[in-house]
């Protein structure tokens, strides 16, 4: 249940990916934890395919600091 909230949030910002960077990071980070956990290995690692390292990486290097913590 809560893998279809995190695609079809996915799926309405996607479009609107410049003004929402950062909770698309956070939305597709959740949504592979959530594939890996049910061992969907190939499409968590696509969906983290899709997070753009280069627009906002340090924004993403705050991300995986924070969830590391």
């Amino acid at each position: 249940m809560c893998a279809h909230v995190c695609g079809r949030a996915l799926q309405r910002v996607q479009p609107r990916m410049v003004s929402f960077e950062e909770q698309v990071a956070i939305l597709r980070e959740s949504l592979a934890a959530l594939l890996e956990k049910d061992e969907q290995w190939a499409e968590a690692a696509s969906i983290l395919a899709g997070i753009d390292l280069e627009s906002g990486r340090w924004m993403y290097a705050s991300l995986t600091q924070r969830s590391r913590e």
